[in-house]
């Protein structure tokens, strides 16, 4: 401040976004008939789970309700369909295996923590991460535990099995490769914020593609925990996984964009959503098919070019699947949609127990917005302390919170966050 004229001449650069506490807006989700995860269709059924506490499996056809499961908790975990069983799971801390054809409970498997991600089913194996800080392998068939893998804090992401290993992301900031037989670390790499998708990495090419709440999108060497790239996003995180197509990347943001790259990670366009964030996609036929936060389910080409889009009461959080000529999708306003992609009309839509949605806090939150000032500019100003006091240095030193699980491994992957 200038003694004089009792101005700043301060050099203000500008406005940063910073997180100033952890992501827990899932774990606030209240009460309602909200569905936030993917319909599964198999054969002649589509299976979705609600915060409502139940599991539907209703008529594809028609759209009729055929059998529901109560659990204790909300349900966010998408259903995943096999021939004779059927898998999910609660924030009751429970994974569940029911019967397909009638709901029936078979078995339940009790972590200690609330379970957001899906299950991961690769042949008679499954695998699920709990808000406990344990990534599970289960035998799928009795559910019995074969080992438990503890990170840092929680597992709220799905996991993927690729040949012999477990590939997950945790809330402690690192992703981890498990040796499936062994249940033991192969390697870890760190990011800049919580690991928070509840869609399965994706490999490609001896490359494991995942996003992080630091805003990026990171390509790992699948052998060694090495990036390769990272691509930066937005300033709100990122808790989509990426779809790779024909040679390109497209990967949605919580900036409401959704991005197409380069297989080396460079933009080649961009589309911009009236609303905060996009969660996945999906692509049939060359066409991108994705939902977001403003309630819409958006329909691009190739090129970003919107063809059309389809108007709901809620946040469509999760992509669709397709039967035919016809799609199916969710909305936080507490329906299953199934449209036709043809004419782009409704064909039947489904409600749960109770039409009220559920309740979510707003989506950036756990961010502020902070002037970024030239740090070298205030070291050579004559401050007085009422001014000093309200400048907070250390938030400049670091643009990222630290995690508190710093244990060290012979296998971490050296990065700018380490």
């Amino acid at each position: 401040m200038n003694a004089d004229s009792g101005e700043f001449d301060i050099e203000l650069t500008d406005m940063q976004i910073k997180k100033k506490k952890n992501f827990t807006r899932h774990w606030e989700i209240g009460f309602g008939g909200s569905i936030v995860c993917r319909a599964s269709v198999y054969k002649n059924s589509v299976y979705v789970t609600s915060v409502d506490h139940n599991v539907y499996a209703v008529d594809a056809e028609t759209g009729e309700e055929i059998w529901r499961f109560r659990a204790n908790d909300a349900l966010i975990s998408d259903v995943v369909p096999t021939e004779d069983i059927l898998y999910t799971a609660s924030y009751d801390y429970n994974i569940y295996a029911l019967k397909r054809g009638n709901g029936e409970l078979l078995w339940a498997f009790r972590t200690d923590g609330a379970i957001f991600g899906t299950p991961f089913i690769y042949g008679e194996l499954l695998c699920c991460g709990s808000s406990d800080g344990y990534v599970y392998l289960l035998e799928r068939q009795t559910g019995k535990l074969l080992w438990r893998f503890r990170t840092g804090n929680g597992v709220d992401s799905t996991s993927i099995i690729f040949e012999g290993r477990v590939f997950v992301g945790s809330m402690d900031s690192y992703f981890y490769c498990i040796d499936i037989e062994s249940g033991e670390e192969v390697w870890r790499f760190k990011t800049g914020g919580e690991i928070l998708v509840r869609a399965p990495p994706t490999i490609y090419e001896n490359t494991v593609f995942f996003s992080s709440m630091d805003s990026f999108l990171y390509a790992l060497d699948i052998e060694t925990g090495k990036e390769i790239w990272r691509f930066k996003t937005g300033k709100y995180g990122m808790s989509a996984m990426p779809v790779i197509y024909k040679n390109a990347i497209y990967a949605g943001s919580r900036d409401g964009d959704l991005f197409r790259l380069t297989m080396q990670g460079k933009e080649v366009w961009r589309f911009h959503t009236d609303g905060p964030l996009i969660y996945s996609l999906a692509i049939e036929n060359d066409i991108i098919y994705f939902g977001s936060e403003d309630g819409n389910l958006y329909v691009i080409d190739g090129n970003g070019k919107e063809l059309w889009r389809f108007k709901t009461e809620g946040a469509v959080w999760a992509p669709p699947v397709f039967k035919g000529n016809t799609m199916f999708f969710t909305s936080r306003d507490c329906r299953v949609y199934a449209v036709n992609i043809k004419t782009k009309e409704l064909e039947w839509k489904f409600t749960t127990s109770t039409t009220q949605q559920s309740y979510i806090p707003p989506p950036y939150e756990s961010w502020e917005a902070e002037i970024a000032i030239n740090k070298d500019s205030i070291e050579q100003q004559d401050l007085d302390d009422k001014y000093i006091s309200n400048l907070n240095l250390a938030a400049l030193d670091s643009e990222y919170t630290q995690s508190e699980y710093e244990t060290k491994s012979e296998y971490a992957s050296e990065s700018e966050y380490s």
